[in-house]
C-alpha cells in the first residue's frame, strides 16, 4: 500500500491492481468475512487509496475510465465503513470541472457506476442482522431520495439492473416489507405481488422480432454480461409463463416460452411448452 503514500506517480490502472491485490491477499489470510472486515478496518486500504485520489489524481486521470479503481475501492470503503465518504463524493457538484472533456452523460454515468459499487458491496457485507439484499435496496432507495438530477446526475440504470438480476436468483425471506415497497417505487419497477403479465408479453414479442436491435436484450444476452444476464432472462420467461398459466391463459403462456427457447435455446432445451 505504499503506493497511496509516497506519491502521486501511479495511475488508475496500476492503483486498482494494488486495491486488487489486498483484497486477494485478506480473503486468503482470513478465516471469516468478519475478520476479513477487522482487517480493512485496521489497514484502511479504501480510505488511503480515496486520499491518494483526492489529493491530485482525480484531476490527471478520467474517474469514468477507472471502474476497476472505483470497484475495488468501494468494496474496501464498505468494509472499513467509510460508506459517508462514498456517498460525499458521488453528492460534489463540480467534478465535471476537473476534466473538461466529460458530457453530462460521463458525470451521470460515473455516478451511476459508484451506486452500483456500492449497492453491490452494501449486500456483500451487510450485517447478520439484515439481509444482504435488504441493505442493497436501502441503499438504491436513499441514493434516489438524496440527489436531486438538475444538481448532480445520477444514472440508475446499473444498479436497478444488478437488483432486479438479484430477485430473479434470490427469494425476499427476511427482507423487511417496507423496505422492499420504498424499492420497488424509488426503482419503479413491478410489485411481484402485483404481477403485469400483460407487460411482460409485451416485451417478450418486442424482444422476439426486435431483439438485434433492443439494447437491454443485447446486454443481457452478451458473452461479456456471463451466465447472469441468461439466467435473469431464463428466470423472467419462466415467471412470466407461471403467472399466465395461473390465470389460465394458457395460450400467452405457450408463447412465452416458444419465445424463451428462441432467445435462449441452451436453457430450454427438452422443455414442453
Amino acid at each position: 500500500m505504499a503506493l497511496f503514500v509516497k506519491g502521486q506517480e501511479a495511475d488508475l490502472e496500476l492503483a486498482a491492481t494494488c486495491l486488487e491485490a489486498v483484497i486477494a491477499s485478506t480473503i486468503r489470510t482470513s478465516a471469516s468475512k468478519e475478520e476479513e472486515r477487522l482487517e480493512y478496518m485496521r489497514k484502511k486500504p479504501g480510505t488511503r487509496a480515496l486520499s491518494w485520489f483526492f489529493s491530485g489524481a482525480f484531476e490527471k486521470h478520467n474517474i469514468v475510465l477507472g471502474q476497476r479503481f472505483m470497484r475495488a475501492l468501494v468494496y474496501c470503503m464498505v468494509a472499513e465503513q467509510g460508506m459517508k465518504h462514498l456517498w460525499e463524493w458521488m453528492s460534489i457538484e463540480d467534478m465535471r470541472r476537473f476534466v473538461q472533456s466529460w458530457t453530462l452523460r460521463d458525470a451521470s454515468h460515473w455516478r451511476g457506476n459508484l451506486l452500483r459499487y456500492l449497492v453491490e458491496s452494501a449486500a456483500h457485507w451487510a450485517n447478520e442482522d439484515r439481509p444482504g439484499l435488504e441493505e442493497a435496496m436501502l441503499i438504491f432507495s436513499q441514493a434516489v431520495d438524496r440527489h436531486d438530477p438538475r444538481r448532480e446526475p445520477v444514472s440508475l440504470h446499473a444498479a436497478r439492473i444488478w437488483l432486479v438480476r438479484q430477485l430473479c436468483v434470490y427469494d425476499l425471506k427476511g427482507v423487511d416489507p417496507r423496505i422492499f415497497d420504498e424499492f420497488v417505487v424509488a426503482a419503479k419497477v413491478s410489485h411481484p405481488e402485483q404481477p403485469q403479465a400483460d407487460s411482460a408479453v409485451a416485451l417478450l414479442r418486442r424482444w422476439r422480432t426486435q431483439g438485434d436491435q433492443d439494447m437491454g436484450l443485447r446486454v443481457l444476452l452478451a458473452d461479456e454480461s456471463g451466465n447472469n444476464g441468461k439466467h435473469s432472462v431464463y428466470c423472467f420467461v419462466l415467471r412470466t409463463a407461471q403467472a399466465l398459466q395461473s390465470q389460465q391463459k394458457l395460450v400467452e403462456a405457450k408463447e412465452v416460452l416458444n419465445i424463451g427457447r428462441q432467445l435462449l435455446p441452451s436453457y430450454f432445451q427438452g422443455m414442453t411448452p
